[in-house]
């Protein structure tokens, strides 16, 4: 019986997490190498990955045996703007290559929208009365949302905004609202609820919707100028 010779090595290529959540991440790729053919394989041993520099071990692979390279990648504003990460590898000990191994992790995107809202003044006193709603509109996810943003607002006589087009995370940008007090106001507690949406991949997403409430407190309005 005659054992001809069959070189041959297997790939396989994991990562130290299974998704990822924003740029400047660092992430581990580990490409383990195996001999899975029946003769010893001589180096050097190589990894060759479309996004990142691999490092191996000098040496070659006995039958069976097994080495572990790695590689450090950084996420990208690219990656979190796409939303996935496609990898894809090719193992080689010497002049014998393994099959090309891909492999592929996706953004866990949160994408939230954050509304604060303040008065100015805080308590309204007289018909006619100038109230300022000003709000705070925080992108409280990992991931950058898109204007058009929206003050989603009934009561307002006006409204002044100037959004960023990109609203990126953790960043704020405010907004203000603008009413005046009506007779029928005077003597009541004014509660004004609002929501925020943005665009996220194409989609709106919306904030929860928050309150603030002035409450009367008796007043004149002040004099006319002479």
């Amino acid at each position: 019986t005659i054992t001809l010779s069959e070189p041959e090595i297997y790939l396989n290529k994991t990562s130290s997490t299974s998704i990822f959540i924003r740029a400047g991440e660092r992430i581990i790729y580990t490409y383990t190498i195996t001999n899975t053919g029946n003769i010893a394989l001589e180096g050097p041993i190589s990894v060759q990955d479309n996004r990142v520099a691999v490092y191996c071990p000098t040496g070659g692979l006995d039958i069976g045996e097994t080495v572990v390279c790695r590689a450090l990648y950084i996420t990208t504003e690219n990656d979190v703007a796409s939303g996935i990460i496609i990898n894809t590898a090719l193992a080689s000990v010497g002049s014998i290559n393994s099959l090309e191994s891909t492999y592929q992790m996706e953004l866990d995107a949160s994408t939230e929208l954050s509304l604060n809202i303040s008065t100015d003044p805080t308590t309204h006193a007289y018909a006619g009365q100038l109230m300022i709603y000003i709000f705070d509109i925080t992108n409280t996810g990992n991931y950058p949302l898109d204007s058009p943003f929206t003050i989603n607002d009934p009561l307002l006589d006006e409204l002044i905004c100037n959004p960023p087009p990109v609203l990126f995370e953790g960043e704020t940008f405010e907004c203000r609202g603008y009413y005046r007090i009506r007779e029928s106001d005077i003597g009541k507690t004014i509660t004004n609820c609002a929501s925020v949406s943005g665009i996220y991949r194409g989609q709106p997403i919306t904030s929860e919707e928050v309150c603030a409430s002035t409450n009367y407190t008796e007043g004149n309005p002040p004099p006319d100028p002479k």
